[in-house]
This record gives C-alpha cells, structure tokens and sequence, in this order.
C-alpha cells in the first residue's frame, strides 16, 4: 500500500471511529431532548472539535511512525530523503483529491437536500440538523474511500 493510502486509510478510520462514537451517544438516554436544538447544536460543535483534534493527532502519530520505520529500514540520511518525499503532496495526489471532492460535495448537498425534506414533512428539527451532519459525514467517508481506491487501483487523470 502506497504513503497515501495509508494515510488516507489512518485518516479514514479515526473518522469512522469518531462518527460511531458520536452515533451511539447520540441514541442513549444522556443526549439532549429532541427539541433542544441549542443543545444539539453544541454538541455536534464539540463533537468536530474533538473529531478534528483526534484527527491531526492520527496524522501526527502517522507521520512519526512513518519517520522511525523510513529510518530503521534505510538510515538516517536515506530515511529522511523517503520521508520528504512521502509527505510531499503531488499533482497526482491533488488529482485524486479532486475527483473524489465531486462526488463527497454531492453528498454533503444530499444531506442539505435531506435536512430541507425533513423539516417540509414537518420532522422535529434535530432531525434536520442530524441529516445536515450525516451528509457532511458521508462526504467525508466516501472522498476518503475514493481517493484510497483512486491511489491504490490507479485513476486516470482526465
């Protein structure tokens, strides 16, 4: 597996870990009342702040492996050559970010789309609030799942 998909695939799980957990508080007994939205929307802020915090952790904690195993295998010199080279972002890689991008964007407006449909049905608007957040999430997912496939199966650039 190449340096970006493991670095997507780090990245991927920790967002999934993060939304499981955020999912299983939400459906306990200690979440806020259906019609809180002030409290709803506090805890979803603090939800993505932690997701974020946990996320740049991830990447840091990756980075740092990746240094001890680049310079185990081949050196300090060679090793720290391996590891410029792997933390640089290249034309490829913005390539494979961008098409993944179009497809998440559809996902996020799908849960803007969704949020709109659940408050015209007359849904609580938590609901709605939920639907936003779980379309941001899907894009989320899915950009991180396409650019794993798209650098591990190879994409064409057009």
């Amino acid at each position: 597996m190449s340096d970006l998909g493991k670095r997507t695939l780090t990245s991927l799980l920790v967002g999934l870990g993060s939304i499981t957990a955020y999912a299983l508080w939400a459906l306990r007994g200690s979440a806020p009342a259906g019609d809180d939205l002030r409290a709803w929307a506090l805890a979803m802020l603090l939800w993505l702040g932690g997701s974020i915090a946990l996320q740049i952790l991830a990447q840091i904690a990756f980075h740092i492996a990746l240094a001890v195993v680049f310079t185990a295998k081949m050196g300090e010199e060679e090793g720290k050559r391996l590891l410029s080279s792997a933390m640089t972002e290249d034309e490829r890689e913005r390539l494979l970010s961008w098409k993944a991008a179009r497809v998440g964007q559809g996902l996020a407006g799908l849960g803007l789309v969704a949020a709109l449909a659940l408050l015209g049905l007359g849904a609580p608007p938590a609901a709605a609030l939920h639907a936003l957040l779980g379309g941001f999430a899907l894009d989320a997912l899915a950009e991180g799942v396409l650019i794993l496939l798209y650098a591990e199966r190879g994409a064409s650039y057009g």
